[in-house]
């Protein structure tokens, strides 16, 4: 376990992305990093997504689901996120499985804790 970065906020943002791809991304990051650090959470930020898109996801204390109205846009999608995230340290990927997600574990090792290699730290 990486002591430097204890806790760890994952932040999804989506729009009108598939349920299955989505909780496929959701596993993969879960996979990965629940080994390395003490504690995390995933925010899921549904962007205004069409009600086709409406997303039931299973029951995980681990994960929350915040839902915009309307589409706000992929920065207001971070925001609300970063806004909302309860640990200092913020990971972000996209819905759709195009990064690799299991290799978050990789990242958090490599990070040292310094901010840098992928990751922000929440300010104030």
């Amino acid at each position: 376990m990486n002591q430097s970065v204890p806790n760890i906020s994952i932040v999804i943002p989506c729009f009108n992305e598939s349920q299955e791809v989505l909780i496929e991304t959701i596993s993969t990051v879960e996979i990965s990093i629940r080994d390395v650090i003490a504690d995390y959470e995933i925010i899921v930020v549904n962007d205004g997504s069409s009600a086709a898109y409406s997303y039931d996801l299973p029951y995980n204390p681990k994960v929350k689901l915040i839902n915009h109205s309307t589409n706000k846009g992929y920065g207001a999608s971070l925001k609300t996120g970063i806004k909302h995230a309860q640990f200092d340290w913020i990971g972000i990927t996209d819905a759709d499985g195009t990064y690799p997600n299991h290799l978050f574990d990789e990242l958090i090792k490599k990070s040292g804790g310094d901010g840098h290699g992928g990751w922000c730290q929440k300010m104030g």
